[in-house]
């Protein structure tokens, strides 16, 4: 595991990949980051633990995996999650990794078209599972407005959990988890004809088939809980 631990930090010290890390946290150094927070995990480090984005060099010195809040200072920050999930053979996403991307492939299109229609140039980022795509919303844009309007009647009626002073958000938040699952539906509709495999919202189970009960999710579970508790994982990271 050190061998590991110490491969990860070489990586780590290159300057383009601590520049591409610092751009997805928000910033060019450390200290004008916009995310919230950053978490560091590894090996007997306590999971998911809130640290000040300062910290960020000490993290990559010590070869951690980083993630960043969805919770930005500057932005709502839109993240969409799409992954091959196997509820019989977990492991099957990395035993045959060219099979699982193929499987994707109508959902994958499907989000690209989506996302095209609307003007919207999202990060696209591979993960071992699936397709990330992010991007952000300028907190004094219409969308934006527009969103926190669409959340409202959720957060009234659920009752909101803000980051601390700053409750407009929180509907944004909301109303970006309305705005995802009507992409998440739209984009099943558009892949089921192509699709060998059941594709639904988030990871719901499904019959079995030659390979175990396989599907693909698209995932917005996210959107369920309070913007103060989602990471996202940032490119780039070990």
């Amino acid at each position: 595991m050190e061998a590991i631990l110490q491969t990860f930090r070489d990586y780590y010290k290159k300057p383009a990949v601590r520049a591409r890390i610092l751009e997805f946290l928000g910033g060019d150094t450390p200290g004008n980051a916009t995310c919230e927070y950053i978490t560091a995990d590894g090996v007997s480090w306590p999971a998911r633990t809130p640290r000040s984005p300062d910290q960020l060099f000490g993290q990559l010195d010590e070869g951690l995996d980083i993630c960043r809040s969805l919770w930005d200072r500057e932005s709502l920050i839109a993240h969409l999650d799409i992954e091959y999930v196997n509820f019989d053979f977990a492991a099957e996403a990395y035993l045959d990794p060219e099979r699982t991307f193929e499987l994707q492939e109508p959902v994958e299109r499907a989000i690209h078209r989506i996302l095209s229609f609307y003007g919207i140039r999202a990060l696209h980022v591979l993960s071992g599972r699936g397709h990330h795509f992010a991007w952000r919303i300028d907190r004094g844009s219409p969308v934006f407005s527009k969103l926190a309007e669409m959340g409202a009647r959720a957060c009234a009626e659920t009752g909101p959990q803000p980051p601390p002073g700053d409750g407009k958000l929180a509907k944004a938040f909301a109303g970006l988890g309305l705005a995802m699952e009507f992409v998440g539906r739209l984009a099943i509709e558009l892949a089921a004809p192509e699709s060998t495999i059941p594709v639904d919202l988030t990871a719901v189970e499904v019959g079995p088939s030659e390979r175990g009960r396989e599907m693909v999710s698209i995932d917005i579970s996210e959107y369920g809980d309070p913007l103060r508790t989602r990471t996202v994982r940032v490119p780039f990271s070990a």
